[in-house]
């Protein structure tokens, strides 16, 4: 089989909806954590079936990067809040403050730089890429620290369902962190095709961490 036949982007769009799915079936029974969870997964799938729409029928691309950074920004405050709830970790709370700060100032650039550029991500892609990267290297190192504390109190990681949902996390962050940053280089045309692997790989430790709430009392 021809790798390159392979319909890569189509599948790493559509891979959201297995742990979107399994999440739904949480919603009665787990707490605020898998139900906000829940809402990232939802907010995620239809903004990319919302970009799938706008570009395969031509349609002005600026609404969908609109929704898309609204997207992140929530990605960004929920991911933050995440990492904060499972650190063993006296100032927690002001490390979570001091996150906000730094990616809500981050935000706010990136937002002045996309309506600077009319939305065209391409049109600013250094500088974009930039605020990108402080967003995908901050939450790295939070996901980082918050699986290092997870593994003080856990006896058994890998029947803990937010230890994969982090780890998938961590795993996306910094990987694509590494990608978003030769934006300007000769390589980041063929390198970029790696965010969709990247991606796929992501949503499967969405997927087990979710399944692994069946074989836990208490989260």
């Amino acid at each position: 089989m021809n790798l390159n036949s392979i319909p890569i982007q189509e599948i790493s769009t559509c891979a959201i909806l297995v742990p979107l799915v399994l999440a739904a079936f949480k919603l009665k029974t787990g707490d605020s954590k898998i139900r906000l969870f829940f809402l990232f997964l939802l907010f995620g799938a239809l903004v990319d079936g919302y970009g799938w729409f706008v570009y395969s029928t031509d349609q002005n691309p600026v609404s969908h990067s609109i929704l898309q950074y609204c997207y992140l920004f929530f990605e960004a405050i929920f991911f933050v809040w995440l990492c904060t709830e499972f650190l063993n970790y006296s100032k927690a709370k002001v490390l979570r403050r001091v996150f906000y700060v730094l990616l809500f100032s981050t935000f706010l650039f990136k937002g002045w730089v996309l309506y600077s550029n009319n939305w065209d991500p391409s049109l600013a892609s250094e500088t974009n890429s930039f605020l990108d990267g402080v967003f995908l290297i901050s939450i790295s190192f939070l996901s980082a620290f918050a699986l290092l504390h997870m593994a003080e109190r856990e006896y058994d990681l890998l029947q803990f369902p937010w230890f994969w949902i982090l780890s998938g996390m961590f795993f996306y962050c910094f990987g694509t962190f590494f990608i978003d940053i030769m934006v300007q280089s000769g390589l980041f045309i063929s390198l970029y095709k790696l965010r969709n692997y990247v991606n796929i790989i992501q949503y499967g430790f969405f997927t087990v961490g979710i399944m692994k709430f069946n074989r836990v009392k208490k989260i």
